[in-house]
């Protein structure tokens, strides 16, 4: 999912890697991101995502390379059902 309202977007690494998209190179630092003080970035893409469905909308995204987005995943699966309140 991309949100073209975010300040800023980010991809990870291996997500780059996968794409097989080429980067440009950049210094950045941001903080709050990726559970440290302060991250330095190295690198973005930019790409033009189009939609699933007929548009003409058509705007470049560019995303920040990280690492890794955050370190602190779920290790279990979760199985919650919900309840129909009357």
């Amino acid at each position: 999912m991309i949100d073209l309202e975010s300040q800023l977007s980010f991809i990870t690494e291996e997500a780059e890697q996968r794409l097989g998209l080429a980067r440009t190179k950049i210094y950045a630092e941001i903080s709050g991101i990726s559970e440290s003080d302060a991250e330095v970035l190295t690198s973005k893409i930019e790409v033009l995502p189009q939609p699933r469905f007929p548009s003409t909308f058509r705007t470049w995204q560019e995303f920040l390379n990280l690492p890794k987005l955050t370190s602190k995943l779920p290790q279990t699966n979760l199985l919650i059902f919900w309840r129909k309140s009357e």
